[in-house]
């Protein structure tokens, strides 16, 4: 990244709901404690609330992914009716329509004009075996990383071209570099 770069500028305001959409490892988290400061907006991370979910109901794991879910999604309500710019980070709504229309036709079917906006974080195969190397202490075998860019790739593929059949209002794609390099602007 160089000093001089333009950053790519992001414009969101209270009362959104932003989906971020990444494959998994793509760094969804690592973007939301870099770019969003609790003050402006409330973040909602699935994964927190499925782990603190599992911990609590170990012996049934059903009840705890129902639970989750159902926590998810109340948490998202209320910090909209609240009128929080509200950021969702979750590998469980990343490009999925259905979860997607549910959001609008049954949680939120009294927030009039309820904008969902998508920010999508794509990295290119050089970081996802990078992140597989460093996960499994070890060097990979050429084939492992021909298998990983392969499976990869096939993931980004469907990720962008999922984004169109979307109900979203809106949609913010950054690719590599962009992803370290954004400038969230609150309006």
């Amino acid at each position: 990244m160089t000093a001089n770069r333009r950053k790519k500028l992001i414009k969101l305001r209270k009362g959104q709901l932003v989906i971020l959409i990444a494959p998994t490892a793509t760094g969804k988290t690592t973007f939301c404690k870099k770019n969003f400061n609790l003050e402006e907006c409330k973040i909602i991370s699935y994964d927190e609330i499925h782990k603190k979910n599992l911990s609590n109901n170990s012996k049934d794991i059903s009840k705890a992914i129902l639970d989750g879910v159902d926590e998810f999604y109340d948490k998202i309500k209320e910090s909209l009716h609240q009128k929080n710019l509200t950021i969702v980070d979750s590998i469980f709504l990343d490009f999925d329509k259905r979860n997607i229309d549910f959001l609008r036709r049954n949680i939120f079917k009294e927030i009039k004009d309820l904008e969902i906006v998508g920010i999508v974080l794509l990295r290119n195969s050089d970081w996802s075996i990078r992140k597989k190397e460093k996960r499994n202490m070890n060097k990979l075998s050429e084939e492992q990383k021909e298998e990983i860019i392969k499976q990869y790739d096939k993931m980004v593929y469907n990720y962008v071209y999922g984004i169109y059949d979307q109900a979203l209002n809106f949609v913010y794609m950054l690719e590599n570099d962009e992803i370290d390099n954004v400038e969230i602007k609150f309006i």
